[in-house]
């Protein structure tokens, strides 16, 4: 009997499930052959195997799935040399019993997916003792087909660390209630370009634990005429969840443009501790003003508030 190997331009060529079905018919025959003594018919049916099942794990995202995958891959490798061995009068260190094992994995989709053996003992289909001495073969093969395990792992790295982004503290600068804002409140705007200043320090003031951020220019709040409007989120790296438990504190300076020194100088500034947060999030706060300079020392408190002018925030996060 005539056999036809695969090639590899015709195995690409395969769609993806029918080079799966390919692979599972190759090692089912291969077993097959073997049960008829036919060696030569179940060495070459283990080598298409091997070719396409390494394409197939190529696909794999899992790094415990394809471990195990690549074991497959070593057990035949074993196998089908130990056949054209036992031709020759040699032996075999791997017998078609420990391919039967794994059989119904093979032929089943994901079949060594953490899923499908929660069931099964990995060491009853993978017996340690077969792989002795074949670590290295072992890495060598994992190395080769590890693409989809790396892809996915650079993924999961981006998506951990857009989570965290998006975890990161932050808080919605509302608006600002300030003396001289509401002494004048037909006018435009009070003061010439405001905005607000964000620090976030630790707990003792002595280091600032991220650079500082502004808020963009406010307007006079149309609706309540002693506000500046903001309406703005400003989002820190840092997770809220450090953030509490490191009690870190967020400070704001309320700032604005002085014509004659040509410099942004502040009006006044305001602190937020973290244990002043609601529980879950996304209640308003109102946080009163002191006068400046600002102090992260929190030693010299000079209060600047007046009644119902505040610096209005909102912590978004839910926690």
């Amino acid at each position: 009997m005539e056999f036809v190997t695969t090639s590899t331009a015709n195995v690409f060529a395969l769609s993806s499930q029918a080079l799966v079905l390919s692979s599972h018919s190759h090692f089912t025959k291969a077993i097959q052959a073997e049960v008829w003594e036919d060696v030569e018919e179940a060495d070459l049916h283990y080598s298409n195997f091997l070719q396409e099942y390494r394409i197939e794990c190529l696909q794999i995202k899992y790094k415990q799935e394809l471990e195990r995958c690549v074991k497959v891959i070593l057990l035949v490798e074993l196998r089908s040399e130990g056949l054209r061995d036992d031709m020759h009068g040699g032996s075999t260190t791997v017998e078609v019993k420990d391919l039967k094992r794994v059989r119904s994995n093979i032929t089943q989709l994901n079949g060594f997916s953490n899923e499908k053996m929660k069931n099964q003992q990995e060491q009853v289909l993978l017996p340690p003792l077969l792989f002795v001495d074949h670590e290295e073969r072992l890495q060598e093969l994992y190395d080769e087909l590890c693409d989809g395990v790396v892809a996915t792992t650079a993924l999961a790295k981006q998506e951990e660390a857009a989570l965290k982004v998006l975890n990161g503290l932050t808080i919605k600068i509302e608006r600002v209630g300030e003396k001289k804002v509401a002494l004048y409140p037909h006018e435009t705007i009070y003061y010439e370009r405001p905005f607000v200043r964000l620090h976030l320090y630790n707990q003792t003031g002595t280091t600032e634990v991220e650079p500082l951020q502004d808020t963009r220019g406010g307007a006079r709040d149309k609706e309540i005429v002693k506000h500046i409007s903001f309406m703005q989120d400003i989002r820190f790296k840092t997770e809220i969840d450090e953030c509490i438990a490191k009690k870190h504190v967020v400070f704001f300076e309320f700032m604005h443009r002085d014509k004659k020194r040509g410099e942004d100088v502040t009006r006044c500034w305001a602190c937020l501790e973290m244990d002043e947060i609601p529980a879950g999030g996304g209640a308003p706060l109102l946080l009163e003003w002191y006068s400046p300079p600002l102090d992260v020392s929190r030693s010299k408190f000079k209060l600047h508030t007046i009644k119902e002018l505040y610096c209005n925030i909102v912590v978004v996060n839910e926690y």
